[in-house]
């Protein structure tokens, strides 16, 4: 039940009797003609609290569901702190998501696609541990959704490519809480403005990994140009994409991380 609506209509019903008393007298000789003024008076006003005042209560209501659920989650806290723009824009999106009656997997995908863009920015400048960890974080989760098949590591890899996924369907408690812990440092510790390696810093690291993957997958390695190309083998992508990360995370931590750095930096 929505008890703003209930509020409401009782609002109407007293303020309409209020003026009605105004108009006819407290006491007034015809009771006819008292009621029906307390009637029009009181679908007026409801009308009008329904048309401007529930609406903005209603939002008003989400919004402080939707922060109270995020206060609660470390991550969000950080966006919330170090990404104000972002944190409101997200508490927005899932409002007018709420207003339009989307799914849950829709509002997850909006979400989610709002969450990508923001690391996409912050990794670049996070410590070189954060990267490593954030890193080793999604390649775990590639292979959860490799094992489970139908494309699932695709929609996550490439959300804006088509429906994304729903996390706490495909994934452990625990993964869902490292996945959090690790976007919370890449926040925290990207604040800071930090140097780029270059291309020629990274291509030593690169070529051997290439050189391997051409030697294991051959020529559709070319595939990771246009990974979101018509008719592209999903599966093929996630399991050269995964191999990469695999590998550059073989690295020593400061070689992975600046390589990793170089990376997200191109996107």
């Amino acid at each position: 039940m929505n008890w703003y609506s209930v509020v409401l209509a009782g609002a109407s019903g007293g303020l309409a009797a209020l003026l009605a008393s105004l108009v006819l007298g407290k006491n007034p000789k015809n009771k006819t003609a008292y009621v029906i003024v307390v009637a029009i008076l009181f679908i007026g006003f409801n009308t009008l609290s329904k048309q401007y005042i529930l609406p903005k209560l209603n939002t008003h209501k989400a919004k402080a569901e939707i922060e109270s659920v995020f206060e609660n989650i470390p991550a969000f806290s950080s966006i919330k702190k170090y990404e104000p723009e972002t944190y409101q824009q997200l508490v927005n999106s899932l409002i007018e998501a709420t207003k339009k009656g989307y799914s849950q997997q829709q509002s997850i995908d909006l979400v989610r696609s709002q969450i990508s863009g923001l690391v996409e920015s912050r990794v670049p400048h996070a410590s070189d541990e954060a990267i490593v960890r954030y890193l080793n974080v999604m390649v775990e989760e590639m292979g959860e959704l490799k094992n489970q098949g139908g494309g699932l590591c695709y929609k996550f890899l490439f959300p804006q490519a088509g429906d994304g996924i729903d996390g706490r369907q495909f994934f452990s408690q625990e993964i869902q809480n490292k996945d959090l812990q690790a976007l919370d440092e890449i926040i925290k510790t990207s604040n800071i403005k930090r140097d780029r390696p270059n291309e020629n810093d990274v291509m030593p690291y690169l070529e051997p990994i290439f050189a391997s993957l051409y030697s294991k997958f051959g020529d559709d390695v070319t595939i990771l140009d246009n990974p979101n190309a018509v008719n592209i083998d999903k599966e093929k992508v996630c399991n050269i994409t995964m191999e990469l990360y695999s590998e550059i995370l073989k690295l020593p931590p400061d070689q992975a991380a600046g390589t990793l750095r170089w990376m997200f930096g191109q996107l």
